[in-house]
């Protein structure tokens, strides 16, 4: 996701989220603290249990697995794999089909620090966590940060790791068309808000 303001983040994020509450499954949103709570006012607002809802700091959280400027892979399965495989809560919902919805700042953080090729790696990352457990994940960028014909080739590495991509009015590689708007989600091809039918 490519936003504009704050405003358009916090709705965003918490439409992004609010299926996964209702349905009784688990919500995670990994950003910075007046983020955090503006999408929880507007979760609030809308009289929903947000037993299922976790917010995590995005800098406490990052630090956990970017060492020296460049995330680690075993640090980034620490922090990522118990958000959607490990706690209880979690293995419950999976197990029942509900949904799992993430959403992470971490990479746009990195990405306006200047260090845009360990933004796309963790980009990867949690592709690659994808590929073993099912759960939707929308990563918000600013668009401001994005914008420019410098980061064409970066941008298109970020559209090949998504889905889909709900954008803002930006020049370069995602606009022209290229950007989706207003698409559901934003994730990467094999993020999932359920797990697969048993079979048999």
């Amino acid at each position: 996701m490519f936003y504009r303001d704050d405003d358009e983040f916090a709705d965003r994020v918490s439409e992004f989220l609010r299926p996964a509450i209702e349905r009784g499954g688990s919500a995670v949103f990994i950003g910075g603290a007046a983020h955090r709570a503006m999408v929880q006012a507007r979760l609030d607002n809308d009289g929903l249990d947000l037993t299922g809802y976790l917010g995590l700091d995005v800098s406490e959280t990052t630090r956990r697995f970017v060492v020296a400027g460049w995330p680690d892979p075993g640090g980034f399965w620490r922090v990522a794999s118990p958000l959607v495989a490990r706690s209880s809560r979690v293995a419950e919902t999976a197990h029942n089909h509900r949904p799992i919805r993430i959403v992470e700042c971490g990479v746009a953080r990195l990405w306006e620090a200047g260090v845009v090729s360990a933004a796309l790696e963790v980009e990867t990352m949690w592709s690659e966590l994808a590929e073993r457990h099912p759960f939707a994940l929308l990563c918000g960028y600013p668009a401001s940060s994005v914008a420019g014909r410098h980061h064409d080739a970066a941008l298109a590495q970020v559209r090949r790791l998504h889905d889909s991509v709900v954008s803002a009015p930006i020049t370069g590689a995602l606009a022209d068309g290229a950007a989706v708007v207003g698409a559901p989600v934003v994730g990467a091809p094999t993020h999932r808000d359920q797990a697969p039918a048993p079979s048999g």
